[in-house]
């Protein structure tokens, strides 16, 4: 299981990043001061010597949310692409992978693009996601 910290902020000055603790443990994907279409991409390395699950979950259902404040309509939505396949993130994503197998193995572009994010409230947003790559 893999996990990436979403952060980005609405002002000129960034503000550092969480203080990491179990839950976040993992890689962190910054956007830095967001402008709506603002993309990263990562890569997930994989393994496998068998047919295997991927899963990826967001813990805010695809929303950026501004810490202390659960309310979707102050949150900025992003998308996900996972090797060239949109991902719902409202939703539990699940696929199948059956890939090369190679000590090199597969490395696979995630790509995160966040939408209108218009007037906001300055501070940091954030999600996280979780992916898990298993053996079916």
């Amino acid at each position: 299981m893999h996990r990436f910290l979403l952060a980005g902020t609405i002002a000129a000055i960034a503000l550092g990043p969480p203080a990491a603790d179990s839950r976040t443990a993992g890689s962190r994907v910054d956007f830095g001061e967001m402008t709506g279409g603002d993309q990263r991409r990562v890569f997930l390395q994989v393994r496998a010597n068998i047919i295997a699950r991927l899963t990826i979950d967001s813990i805010n259902r695809g929303l950026l949310k501004l810490a202390k404040d659960d309310a979707a309509e102050n949150a900025i939505r992003y998308t996900a692409t996972l090797n060239g396949t949109a991902i719902d993130l409202r939703q539990h994503f699940e696929t199948r992978l059956n890939l090369p197998r190679t000590i090199a193995g597969s490395s696979l572009p995630f790509d995160l693009r966040l939408g209108d994010v218009g007037a906001r409230v300055a501070g940091t947003y954030t999600d996280l996601l979780t992916i898990e790559f298993s053996p079916l």
